[in-house]
């Protein structure tokens, strides 16, 4: 036996993001026949609001035909400061909101990750409250 990663969107030290590969292990072969996207697959974020935001920032997300999505936040140096976040998402637009009071004021990107698609959303955090 073997295990396949879920998700190259997932951390790779966390064992929640492996699974056994199905028949077996698979020397010398792909782990899955089966990529984890479809052409049909589609990604869709709004930009984020309020931008700049203080505490709080709120999102409008889909995913078709619909399943697990990762979201992250990274800074300008690429290093993830919030996150990995799994949510279920569906075909029609759901709003999302995110803590980020803990973040120090900056530029920030918002990642969503979703059957092998990518989409970002870029937005400022500035200090103390509205």
């Amino acid at each position: 036996w073997s295990l396949s990663l879920i998700s190259p969107e997932r951390d790779n030290s966390e064992p929640s993001s492996w699974t056994a590969t199905p028949d077996g292990g698979t020397p010398g072969l792909s782990n899955n026949s089966t990529p984890p996207w479809t052409p049909e697959a589609a990604l869709f974020l709004s930009g984020v609001s309020p931008n700049p935001a203080f505490d709080l920032i709120t999102f409008r997300v889909s995913a078709a035909p619909g399943g697990q999505c990762v979201i992250r936040v990274f800074d300008l140096a690429g290093r993830v400061v919030a996150g990995p976040v799994d949510i279920i998402l569906g075909p029609v637009l759901q709003s999302v909101s995110l803590e980020i009071e803990g973040l120090p004021p900056g530029v920030y990107f918002l990642h969503v990750s979703y059957a092998g698609l990518k989409r970002s959303s870029s937005f400022i955090k500035l200090a103390g409250a509205p």
